[in-house]
């Protein structure tokens, strides 16, 4: 597969509604976005490593460690098309890996399975999904669930608790209830034509962006992988993500 190099990308905004500026919070010695960037470093599957940002201070962040950082351009609605920006640019690589800048929980052998897949069944999106166990989570809105045909596609992506069990409709059903891990991969060429559509109706209702491939048809491969500890989006995973490292 030496003709199907991968980069990973890291799309980070200094800004976020719900913990501002928390990809420079420290974890210790490191920074958020420093210990998400290190965790995709270990990935055996990974070409490229590369941060794309709209901000000075993340970039000179970036740098300052010896990462690899480029600066985004243009004002975008969704990390997908801050990293198809940055792609004009890295013509050399045939897949590319969306991940989140506030992740440093995700685990390099499930960005690896990922990417292998997807080479193998030369797929134009991949992502991760785990099994759900708990039913608080599955009828949680924060939750984002998934289903799949027997081929490990997607069918659909929805804040609500699907699949419905009709016969016990307040219990979780005892097939196919997965969680949405959010980091994809991507053809290049594939990531290139996603990103012209316009919102889409699902997409708009939800506020699932993956609703808008799959409405224009689309398939999305998935790997089920162990569900990795929460990523960081208020000041309670913060606090939770430095018990959990034991600072």
């Amino acid at each position: 597969m030496s003709n199907q190099k991968v980069c990973a990308l890291i799309p980070a905004r200094l800004h976020s509604s719900r913990l501002p500026g928390k990809l420079l919070l420290p974890l210790g010695a490191r920074s958020v976005l420093q210990v998400v960037y290190e965790q995709v470093l270990q990935c055996k599957s990974i070409d490229g490593l590369v941060v794309v940002t709209d901000h000075a201070e993340i970039y000179q962040h970036v740098q300052s460690w010896g990462g690899q950082v480029m600066m985004s351009q243009r004002a975008h609605e969704s990390g997908t098309d801050r990293i198809a920006e940055a792609v004009e640019n890295l013509q050399e690589f045939s897949y590319f890996v969306n991940v989140q800048g506030d992740e440093p929980f995700i685990l390099p052998e499930s960005i690896d399975r990922i990417v292998y897949k997807c080479q193998v069944h030369k797929a134009g999106i991949g992502t991760l999904i785990s099994s759900l166990t708990e039913p608080s989570e599955f009828n949680n809105p924060n939750v984002v669930k998934a289903v799949t045909d027997s081929h490990g596609y997607a069918l659909y992506f929805s804040r609500a608790s699907i699949p419905y069990s009709r016969e016990r409709p307040l219990m979780m059903p005892e097939c196919g209830a997965y969680r949405h891990i959010g980091l994809y991969v991507f053809k290049k060429e594939t990531l290139e034509r996603i990103t012209k559509w316009p919102v889409s109706g699902l997409e708009r209702t939800e506020k699932l962006e993956q609703l808008r491939w799959l409405e224009n048809g689309e398939k999305i491969l998935t790997e089920v992988v162990s569900l990795p500890e929460p990523g960081i989006d208020t000041r309670e995973d913060y606090e939770r993500a430095l018990q959990i490292l034991g600072y």
